[in-house]
């Protein structure tokens, strides 16, 4: 199977109530990967990478992340990195997600700003061209 390498673009943002001290919800994404469509095989061990830009510009990174009793990925502002390392999360510095046995993860705590998801390793026995 051929398949193509694709960057997938999206902003997550937050409307401004002119509420005080109001810190914006922050999302979550789940990433289901099947084959051909929605209803097609579920995809296990497909690795993707989330990266974000806080200033509407080129300039993405690596999503920084623990993995939950949920095993969800989650969200870490690089500023509360050492804190939660001195409570014991390791902290994945990467930004890369595997897909689980259902062929899908997820990410939480995601703050409001630009991300790019990328499909970064394909199943064996797939083939992914760069474009």
């Amino acid at each position: 199977k051929e398949g193509s390498v694709t960057a997938y673009y999206f902003t997550r943002q937050y409307q401004n109530l002119g509420l005080t001290d109001a810190k914006p919800k922050a999302s979550s994404l789940t990433i289901r990967k099947r084959e051909g469509t929605l209803n097609g095989k579920k995809l296990p061990g497909v690795k993707f990478k989330l990266e974000y830009s806080l200033d509407a510009s080129d300039n993405y990174q690596p999503v920084l992340y623990y993995v939950n009793d949920k095993n969800e990925y989650v969200f870490v502002d690089p500023k509360d990195r050492d804190k939660l390392e001195s409570e014991g999360k390791t902290i994945l510095t990467k930004g890369e997600a595997m897909t689980d046995e259902n062929g899908q993860f997820r990410f939480t705590g995601l703050p409001a700003a630009d991300y790019r998801l990328t499909e970064v390793e394909a199943l064996e026995g797939c083939l992914m061209s760069r474009g």
